[in-house]
Order: structure tokens, then sequence, then C-alpha cells
């Protein structure tokens, strides 16, 4: 399998899919049928991260991670980061295309030093250039070695660094954002999509990211009792959404600091009859 895959822009009915950019380990290269978004699959059909648009709405494949997704409420990004701030092991020139660092012991999904092979495919490394003046580059990771426990990890990179990088310097690591995606109470994670299809661990399905959507709201979303204009909402640590409120700020819900999730449609009627509104998801175009 060669390192790209090219294929013309089809529009089917007003439905187009995108292959993200190549990466290693991943299935479904050059796969353009169109998908049935209201199943999950047990065998991948996509490369995760793969972008589908169907008129105004967009969707994106993901992997299911350790927990069921729920229709109602929007899943989110299980890994954080992989590894943060960790020291490159070799220098590199300018223009080389891998870079090799020590994975630290408390490092990984796991906080235990392990990464598979190519579990970091599709995510980016943020190199700090500490030697000159804290250069800073995020470059897209298409390939790494595993470790266990920690140690040496060498990352293939798409693009070239734009400059030489020695052993003094640092990095961080970060997964794919749709390579292990989680339901439930997940108040430290981004919000990543609304699945379509309640689907559980070890499987892929289509979440959406863009568009016109309706799911789990608090009594407040869209409340236009006395003229508020209320619009703005924002993902809850369950993935249902709440009004942007900027007067809470107590250490359960931080209404004021959350996620934005989009913006409603359609709101309830001057006495707050209707619910719950439309929300116009803006996670990803």
């Amino acid at each position: 399998m060669p390192n790209y895959v090219n294929h013309d822009l089809r529009v089917n009915d007003g439905r187009t899919l995108y292959m993200p950019p190549w990466v290693e380990g991943e299935e479904g290269w050059g796969n353009l049928f169109i998908p049935s978004i209201s199943r999950a699959d047990t065998l991948q059909q996509y490369p995760v991260g793969t972008r589908y648009v169907y008129g105004d709405r967009s969707f994106r494949y993901v992997y299911v991670g350790s927990s069921t997704l729920s229709t109602s409420t929007a899943c989110a990004y299980g890994r954080i980061a992989t590894a943060g701030y960790i020291s490159v092991e070799e220098a590199a020139a300018q223009n080389a295309k891998s870079l090799v660092c020590t994975v630290a012991g408390g490092s990984g999904v796991a906080v235990d030093g392990d990464i598979a092979l190519n579990e970091l495919a599709g995510g980016y490394v943020s190199v700090y250039d500490i030697t000159n003046s804290w250069h800073t580059v995020e470059l897209l990771i298409v390939g790494n070695t595993a470790t266990d426990g920690g140690g040496t990890c060498t990352l293939t990179l798409a693009d070239e660094l734009p400059f030489a990088v020695s052993d003094s310097d640092a990095c961080e690591l970060l997964g794919n954002p749709y390579s292990y995606t989680i339901g439930g109470n997940t108040p430290f994670y981004m919000k990543i999509g609304v699945p379509i299809v309640e689907a559980t661990a070890a499987q892929f399905t289509w979440v959406q990211t863009w568009g016109p959507c309706c799911l789990s709201a608090q009594a407040e979303c869209g409340d236009n009792t006395g003229v508020k204009n209320n619009k703005i909402v924002i993902f809850r640590h369950d993935g249902a959404v709440d009004e942007l409120d900027m007067t809470v700020t107590t250490h359960d819900q931080y209404n004021s600091q959350g996620q934005i999730a989009g913006y409603v449609m359609v709101c309830k009627d001057i006495t707050g009859a209707k619910s719950p509104p439309w929300i116009f998801l803006t996670i990803c175009p």
C-alpha cells in the first residue's frame, strides 16, 4: 500500500466522502461507498477520521473505546495527551521526516508507558526547539514504533521538520482524535461528536460534528422567556448541552467555561412551552 490515496471528489445526491491524510495501520483506504450512518461496524470500513458530508451535516468515522456511546449525548476523545513534555532522544536534521523521543513510564493511555505500534498514527507531535528560543511546530504523525513500560519511540512524520532538533529539545504527543472515543461522564475530555446509533467498545461508527442536531438539553437551552435571545449552548460533563451562562462558576458546572457545542436554531416560545431546541452543532465542519 503506497502512503497516499488519490481519488476524485464525488458528490452523490449531496453526499461526499473525504479520506483523511494517509497513516499507518488503518483499514478502508479508498472506500468511497456512501455509508449507512445508522449502524455500527464490527469490522472497520473506513479510516478513522474519514469525513462524510451530507447537506448541512458533517460526520466523522470513529473507533469506540472503553464505553458505550449514547445517541442523545456527545461522545468524547478519551486519550487526552498521550505523552506530555518528553525528551527528544536523538538529534534530527532540518527537513528530517522522523523523530526519536523518550517515552516516560507514566505516559500512554493507561499511564504505564505502553504505546502500541502505530497507535499515534493520525495524531500530532509538538516539537519544542529549546535550543533556539523556544521555536515550536506541530506535525502529523503517520506511524510510530511500540514501547513497553516507556523507552525509545520513533515517530514517522508526514512533513519535514522545519528546523534542526537536538537531544536537548523536547516534544509532546497527541493521539488521533478519532481513534478512541468514549461516552458517559467525561468532564476532562473534549467532546468529539454526537453518535447516530448506539455503539459499544471495539466497534466503529459515525458521529455528527456539524449541522442541525437534536440532543439531550437542559431546560434553560433556548429559553426565550422574557425575550432573552438565548442561543449559545455548551457541552456538559455528560455530553448533554446547557446554556452558556457567564454567572455560573461553581466547581461542578463552570457553565461560563464549557466547550461550545453550537447555537440554538429554534428557541422555545415566549412561554417556554417548546422543548428541546434544535442545535446547530459547530464542533468540526
